[in-house]
């Protein structure tokens, strides 16, 4: 087993658990926090204006539904180093799954729990991690099946009946 499967799976596993608790606290805990902090206050959302407590939780839900899904790709991502020799990308792809969870649900949470809006400056850069990781694993993938399309090929060339047929 490779170190850093182990500790991609692991991280991912424990940022998943992490985002059940913060989930579970969004449905059951923060909305009062919120619906007194953010009292009498609104947010125009699409046109259409809603209470700051209102957008706020749904934001921090996001925040956490964020998390439940990059978590889930780091665990995948350990689970690819198992098998494969590219190390590298894995390896890129995790830490850029692992950022995009602090700047994107990170941000989300300090600016909906302390209602300061410039950390919703901070969520672009999540987006960049994530193009990066989507390039990381397309290049993976390409590689990957690039060799089993070149191995598949020498391997029908030396079948006498692909020769023959």
């Amino acid at each position: 087993m490779s170190c850093c499967s182990i500790n991609w799976s692991t991280i991912g596993a424990a940022l998943g658990g992490l985002a059940v608790i913060l989930g579970a606290f969004a449905a059951h805990g923060i909305d009062g926090y919120f619906a007194e902090k953010y009292a009498g206050q609104v947010k125009t959302v699409t046109g259409v204006e809603v209470p700051t407590a209102q957008k706020y939780l749904n934001d921090f839900k996001t925040g956490a539904q964020y998390q439940m899904f990059h978590s889930i790709a780091l665990v995948l991502v350990g689970f690819a180093g198992l098998t494969s020799q590219k190390k590298k990308l894995l390896n890129l792809a995790g830490w850029c799954f692992l950022l995009g969870i602090i700047f994107f649900s990170g941000s989300l949470y300090v600016l909906t729990l302390s209602g300061q809006t410039f950390w919703g400056a901070i969520a672009p850069i999540a987006v960049h991690c994530r193009l990066v990781f989507f390039c990381c694993r397309n290049l993976f993938l390409w590689r990957k099946f690039n060799r089993c399309d070149r191995a598949r090929n020498s391997f029908l060339n030396g079948c006498l009946i692909c020769r023959t047929s």
